[in-house]
């Protein structure tokens, strides 16, 4: 260590911490470091040492106020969660500027992290969670980053979209109010979809997202994971009014359930479909579903 006079916290971390941790100073508590080594006073105690001891030397002194640092240092490296929401608030800071439609993809090589195309977020705080996602994929050389792009809904995509929503066209004219023929027009390509119908869509996606990925973490997470789960699967709109948990077309609750199955499955997690009434967990396969 040095022999600057520091007058604040911010000067020990500027002059001495940062420099001295190097690359690896984002791994580490530097404000927390400046404290303990502030309170250690290595600027005084230096003159100490050597005041009590005539044998040491500037040298040696200097040596044992290192060693001090660097035990105070190796107590303050961040956890592995704390260095990840680190990671996630740097990428947010530098990718969200309002809402709109975000691309994710990793550093070597851009690949999309998923196939669906660009995402449609209202919040930073949906951003967080995308890339706190993505995170789960990631290596030291296989990072996730976000860039606000502008996307376009191609025919194709605003099909597939739907379908994978479970979706009908009809649900989708219902929820825009337009005619059904309007949205197989869009759909062939004949005529774009309208910017406010994207959004919508997208939107509906991201919800959708959201509760399949967290209700796989909740059961996944869970300290004794169940060999199978049931899920409630419904036949009619009126059987979903009925017995379902939200407003809404029965086809997304549907469309959740088999994709937690796919999820699950791919753990090694067995999933059983049940009609309402038919499996002893109806409350939990209504919170899996939607």
């Amino acid at each position: 260590m040095g022999k600057h006079e520091w007058t604040t916290i911010a000067d020990a971390i500027n002059e001495e911490i940062v420099p001295a941790l190097g690359e690896y100073a984002d791994d580490y508590d530097v404000n927390e470091i400046a404290d303990r080594f502030l309170a250690f006073d290595g600027r005084k105690f230096r003159p100490a040492i050597l005041a009590d001891n005539p044998d040491i030397d500037e040298d040696d002194a200097g040596d044992i106020v290192a060693d001090e640092f660097w035990r105070i240092v190796e107590q303050c490296e961040k956890s592995d969660d704390d260095k990840l929401e680190d990671a996630i608030a740097k990428d947010v800071e530098e990718a969200w500027d309002g809402d709109g439609y975000y691309e994710i993809a990793f550093s070597d090589g851009g690949q999309p992290w998923t196939n669906e195309g660009p995402l449609y977020l209202e919040n930073a705080e949906e951003l967080a969670d995308e890339l706190r996602a993505a995170y789960g994929d990631a290596t030291e050389t296989h990072l996730p980053y976000a860039e606000k792009v502008e996307a376009e809904i191609s025919a194709a995509q605003f099909r597939a979209i739907r379908e994978m929503l479970g979706l009908s066209q009809q649900d989708v004219a219902d929820a825009v109010e337009v005619d059904r023929r309007s949205v197989r027009r869009w759909e062939s390509g004949e005529y774009p979809v309208p910017d406010d119908v994207a959004e919508w869509l997208m939107e509906e996606k991201v919800s959708a997202d959201y509760t399949v990925r967290n209700v796989v973490k909740d059961i996944l997470s869970s300290e004794f994971p169940p060999a199978t789960v049931s899920l409630t699967y419904y036949r009619t709109q009126g059987e979903y009014d009925e017995h379902g948990r939200d407003d809404g077309p029965f086809g997304i609750s549907n469309a959740n359930a088999r994709r937690v199955a796919d999820a699950l499955e791919a753990e090694g997690i067995a999933c059983k479909f049940c009609y309402p009434g038919e499996s002893e967990s109806v409350e939990q396969a209504k919170r899996l579903t939607r």
